[in-house]
């Protein structure tokens, strides 16, 4: 079931989000450390355990892509363009 959001009074015109909460926890912590709970707010519907699993590894993924992102723009300019689009893009004239 999900928890409708309202948006802020001074920016009304956005209107209403539908967001499904997941609540996960960390099965089996670091020795001597604490299980790590997360709260996900999901615009994507969860009707079950399967989709809350799923959604939750799609949210782990993302830390992957911010990684390679991050690499990709504090390189000296040389992977300024993904190195997989110089050759499939063709050179466009000026």
């Amino acid at each position: 079931m999900p928890i409708t959001l309202q948006p802020p009074q001074t920016r009304r015109r956005l209107g209403a989000v539908d967001v499904w909460a997941i609540l996960a926890t960390e099965a089996m912590p670091a020795q001597n450390g604490e299980a790590i709970e997360w709260l996900l707010l999901t615009t994507v519907p969860a009707h079950g355990v399967d989709d809350a699993i799923e959604r939750v590894h799609w949210y782990t993924c993302r830390w992957t892509i911010e990684v390679w992102h991050r690499v990709l723009n504090s390189s000296s300019g040389s992977l300024s363009t993904p190195f997989w689009c110089t050759r499939a893009a063709p050179q466009l004239p000026a």
